[in-house]
């Protein structure tokens, strides 16, 4: 990204967290304040000596469970237990997850590259197809997918549109993506 990029990423940033009335002071100006308050705050927050290791891993096995059913058994648990778990340890570095007591499996552990070779593949290869054509795919098929469960819900209507509650009937609407 160019300097000019990034301080408009900081800037849009800056713009939403005023929006949400994040006090001024605690906005970050440039990008040398977010890596420094990130930092702060990860430093604040993360315990990671702290974290129970064994309700850690219970956590974790949940959501490998519930893979493994929605998958309707396709999806091995114990495989969606070591992506989830080398996932969580690789994103949030080892400085983060001592406590939680996960295995370190390397850089080189197969959920890792996956992750990484899907990231370039559909972040940078795609996109780059000449004449537009990777972008628009991706972007197509995101629309259809928004679409679709837009047309399965519904439009709400009434002063609780939006908020799950006091909605009248769906109104059959469709949006102009």
């Amino acid at each position: 990204l160019s300097e000019r990029d990034i301080e408009c990423y900081v800037h849009m940033w800056r713009y939403c967290g005023y929006v949400l009335g994040i006090q001024d002071d605690l906005l970050p100006v440039s990008l040398e304040d977010q890596e420094e308050f990130m930092l702060a705050s990860m430093l604040h927050q993360g315990c990671p000596d702290f974290i129970d290791g064994k309700a850690t891993k219970s956590f974790i096995k949940a959501f490998a469970t519930a893979a493994h059913k929605e998958t309707w058994g396709i999806v091995p648990e114990s495989a969606a237990n070591s992506f989830l778990q080398q996932m969580t340890r690789y994103l949030n570095g080892n400085d983060f997850t001592t406590g939680m007591e996960i295995e370190d499996m390397g850089d080189y552990h197969w959920s890792i590259l996956i992750t990484r070779f899907l990231g370039y593949s559909f972040g940078t290869l795609v996109p780059r197809i000449p004449f537009g054509i990777g972008e628009s795919i991706l972007f197509n098929m995101h629309t259809r997918n928004i679409r679709k469960q837009l047309d399965a819900r519904g439009t709400p209507t009434g002063h609780g549109a939006g908020t799950g509650e006091n909605l009248t009937d769906s109104v059959n609407v469709r949006s102009k993506l």
